[in-house]
């Protein structure tokens, strides 16, 4: 075979590999929000405009952005095992419509696929972790890494620690106390077994809840309940709970950097990245994207009066924290331990609700 040329069925079937590579990648409470369409020559990758409940976040919107990194780094990952070179060509916007088109050469592909790569054991843990210290190589590893203009931080001093999980917890009270907000969530939960089934969203069981709290979310789902409990403190308590687990996290890591929408999908690969690395050597993660949130949405003017004096402090405290210039963010941080349990996992959307092939 020539180096560089596929043949059309060749072609074909690694468009479709390099698809089912991209839906392993993290997403907003496991919204997927991609869409992927062979016409036979390109891959395009787009923002799923045809799945409503992905209005929540735009196509040019940070969680939407970073998961388009996580997107990027599978197709890459997937690439690289088979010895196969890509070709990106961005659209001048980000509007989602398409993102990328993706075409092959440049290497041999003997049509042979793995499906062990380590990607496809990626996940997220929000069960408590062991004690053990993370390993010294894995952390130095882990604040080399870098891509583009983005880098990852270690937070080891307690003071650092403390000040991290403070703002945490403050961005998490005002998540909870927002209505838009408790209607993105309940809307993402799964909570019975046909709705697990559907391949989307959040199963319930995922989520390391107390006994009787699948219970409470349903009881609370209704926003009227939810604004009359914050009333007694509701949102503090849910906060607390939320945000505990990162006092007890052997390792916090920071995923910091350009600010841009070429900064963002930077972000999401190199938060995929070490995601990956981090899960095949034993580790478990699990993602906290409430900072990042609370601050966009002040920066938005959508965060509820009472919270807006606290959050605009969590934004003054975090450039010394994690060292940022002009022009950069916090894009997420990552709470990282030796796991206690094997947690289940959300599923992933049938592959023809996300892969349209025109071929």
């Amino acid at each position: 075979m020539v180096a560089g040329i596929l043949p059309d069925d060749l072609k074909r079937k690694f468009a479709k590999y390099l698809v089912e590579a991209a839906c392993q990648a993290p997403s907003a409470d496991n919204s997927q929000p991609w869409l992927f369409t062979w016409d036979g020559e390109c891959l395009l990758i787009s923002f799923a405009q045809c799945r409503g409940k992905n209005a929540f976040f735009g196509p040019d919107a940070h969680a939407t952005l970073l998961s388009l990194g996580a997107v990027v780094e599978n197709i890459e990952q997937a690439a690289t095992a088979v010895g196969q070179l890509l070709k990106w060509d961005w659209s001048n916007e980000i509007d989602g419509a398409p993102y990328a088109r993706l075409s092959f050469g440049g290497s041999v592909f003997s049509g042979v696929l793995p499906v062990d790569l380590p990607l496809h054991g990626r996940h997220t843990n929000r069960f408590p972790f062991l004690k053990t210290p993370i390993s010294v190589s894995v952390l130095h590893d882990l604040v080399e890494c870098r891509h583009g203009g983005v880098r990852a931080i270690a937070i080891s001093s307690r003071e650092k620690r403390l000040t991290l999980i403070r703002c945490a917890r403050v961005a998490s009270e005002a998540r909870f106390c927002n209505q838009e907000l408790h209607t993105w969530l309940i809307g993402s939960l799964r909570m019975t077994p046909e709705a697990v089934g559907r391949g989307d969203g959040l199963d319930i069981a995922t989520l390391n809840l107390p006994l009787g709290g699948s219970y409470f979310m349903r009881f609370v789902s209704e926003w009227r309940r939810m604004a009359i409990l914050n009333r007694l403190g509701l949102y503090k308590a849910l906060a607390f709970t939320e945000t505990q687990l990162l006092g007890t996290s052997p390792g916090l890591i920071c995923i910091v950097g350009k600010a841009d929408s070429g900064g963002i999908v930077d972000a999401g690969r190199l938060l995929t990245h070490i995601w990956i690395n981090l899960n095949a050597k034993g580790y478990a993660v699990h993602p906290y994207y409430v900072i990042t949130d609370q601050l966009l949405r002040l920066k938005a003017k959508t965060v509820p009066d009472a919270m807006i004096a606290h959050i605009s402090g969590v934004s003054a405290e975090l450039p010394s924290l994690l060292n940022t210039q002009a022009g950069e963010i916090l894009h997420i941080v990552l709470r990282v331990g030796l796991p206690s349990v094997n947690p289940p996992r959300s599923r992933r959307l049938p592959l023809d609700e996300l892969f349209i092939d025109l071929s």
